[in-house]
C-alpha cells in the first residue's frame, strides 16, 4: 500500500472521528437520557475505536515482525466484530425507539449469530477461515463474505419489523430509517468491491449522525417528562387519518384518578413519577396495537388500529390489569387507577373535533361514576 493510499485512509478515519466527537460533546446531556440514546452512545464508541483500529490495521499490514502477526489478528478481528456489533446494536435501538414488540425466539436467534461470528474469529488464529495473514500481510478468506451477510440480515429484519409495525399499530414515525441504512449499505458495497479502499467506518459514523439529527428532529413531538408522544404528535395524526378513506381507528381519551390528591399529598415530583409511571404502563400494555399519547396533565389518549369492539374491550382490560398489578406489588402511598371513554372514528359522520369531545364526554361520565361509588371529593 503507497504512502497515499494510507494517507486517504487516515484522513477518511480521521474526519469520521471528528464528526463522532462533534456528535459526542453536541449530544452528551441527551446520550443518558433514554435506552434508545443509550444504544446510539455505544454504537458511537463502537464505530470510533473501529475508525482507529482501522487506520492501525492498514498501517501494521506488510510489516515483519511477529508483534505484528499478533497485532493483524487483533485488529482484524475487532473490526469484524465492530462490523455485527453496530448491525446488533442498529437493531436494537430501533426495536426501542418504535417500541417494537420482539420475540425471545428472535433475540436468541440474533445473539446466536452474533456469538457464532466471534467463534468463527476465535477458530480463525489458529486455522485461517475468514481472513489470513502470510508474510503479515491481511488477506480475507471464503468467509468474509458472511459478515457481510450478517450485517444485511441486521439490516433486513429491522426494516420488515420496522415497516411490519407501521402497519399494525398505524404508527406515524418521524425517524427515516434509510439515513442509518443507505450510508452502511453503500460503505459495506464498496469496501468488499474494491480491496484496499476504507469506507465503511466513516459511512458508519455518517449514519450514526443521520440517526441524532432525527432523533433532535422529533423532539417536537415527544412529551418531556413521559417520553411518549405528545398532543403536538395527536394533532398530526388526526390530520393524515383525516385524509384517508378508510380508516379503522379506536379512540381512548384516559384520564388518572385523583390525581390532584397525589399532587397535594405527596408533592409534584411525585406527581410527576405517577404520570412516568402511567406512559409506561399504558404503552407496555397497548404495544403494537396503537399509539399512546399524553393530551394535557393527567390525560392521556390512545388511538387503537381498530374498531373491533371485542379487541377494543381486550386492550382496556390488559390496561386495568396492568395498573393493578403495579398497585399489587408496589408499596407506594398512592394507587394507581384510571377513568377512561372510547368510541371509534366514523369519518364519513364525524369531524375529528367531533370524535375527541366524544371519547373526552365518555371519559368524563365514567370519572363521574368512579366519584360516585368511591365517595371520594371529586375536588381533592
Amino acid at each position: 500500500m503507497t504512502p497515499d493510499d494510507l494517507t486517504t485512509i487516515y484522513m477518511g478515519n480521521a474526519i469520521a472521528i471528528a464528526l463522532l466527537l462533534t456528535l459526542l460533546f453536541s449530544n452528551r446531556k441527551r446520550l443518558n437520557d433514554s435506552k434508545d440514546f443509550k444504544i446510539v452512545f455505544k454504537m458511537l464508541l463502537v464505530t470510533c475505536s473501529a475508525c482507529i483500529v482501522d487506520a492501525v490495521s492498514y498501517t501494521i499490514d506488510g510489516r515483519a515482525g511477529l508483534a505484528v502477526t499478533i497485532a493483524i489478528y487483533i485488529t482484524n478481528s475487532w473490526l469484524y466484530i465492530s462490523t455485527m456489533l453496530v448491525g446488533k446494536l442498529w437493531f436494537d435501538f430501533l426495536v426501542e425507539h418504535i417500541n417494537i414488540p420482539v420475540n425471545k425466539a428472535l433475540r436468541g436467534i440474533m445473539n446466536g449469530i452474533f456469538a457464532l461470528g466471534t467463534l468463527a474469529l476465535v477458530i480463525n488464529i489458529f486455522y485461517p477461515i475468514v481472513f489470513s495473514a502470510k508474510d503479515n500481510i491481511y488477506e480475507r478468506t471464503y468467509l468474509y463474505y458472511i459478515y457481510v451477510i450478517v450485517a444485511g440480515f441486521y439490516m433486513f429484519e429491522s426494516v420488515y419489523l420496522y415497516y411490519n409495525t407501521k402497519k399494525k399499530a398505524g404508527i406515524y414515525s418521524f425517524f427515516t430509517i434509510y439515513v442509518f441504512i443507505v450510508p452502511v449499505v453503500l460503505g459495506i458495497i464498496i469496501q468488499s468491491l474494491f480491496y484496499g479502499i476504507s469506507v465503511i467506518w466513516p459511512g458508519v459514523a455518517i449514519a450514526i449522525a443521520g440517526i441524532i439529527s432525527s432523533m433532535n428532529n422529533e423532539i417536537i413531538f415527544v412529551d418531556k417528562l413521559t417520553g411518549i408522544y405528545n398532543r403536538v404528535y395527536l394533532e398530526y395524526m388526526q390530520k393524515d387519518i383525516y385524509k384517508k378513506k378508510n380508516a379503522f381507528v379506536t379512540g381512548i381519551m384516559i384520564d388518572v384518578n385523583d390525581f390532584k390528591s397525589i399532587n397535594d399529598r405527596f408533592g409534584h415530583a411525585t406527581g410527576d413519577e405517577a404520570l412516568i409511571t402511567t406512559a409506561d404502563i399504558l404503552t407496555t400494555s397497548v404495544a403494537n396495537a396503537g399509539t399512546v399519547m399524553r393530551y394535557a396533565g393527567d390525560e392521556f389518549v390512545v388511538l387503537l388500529n381498530t374498531v373491533e369492539e371485542e379487541r377494543v374491550e381486550m386492550i382496556i382490560k390488559n390496561i386495568n390489569n396492568a395498573f393493578n398489578y403495579y398497585n399489587e406489588r408496589n408499596e407506594k402511598p398512592y394507587k394507581l387507577s384510571i377513568s377512561y371513554g372510547y368510541a371509534a372514528l366514523d369519518l364519513k359522520n364525524q369531524t375529528m373535533n367531533d370524535f375527541m369531545n366524544t371519547i373526552d364526554k365518555k371519559m368524563y361520565e365514567y370519572k363521574d361514576k368512579y366519584y360516585r361509588i368511591s365517595g371520594k371529593d371529586r375536588r381533592k
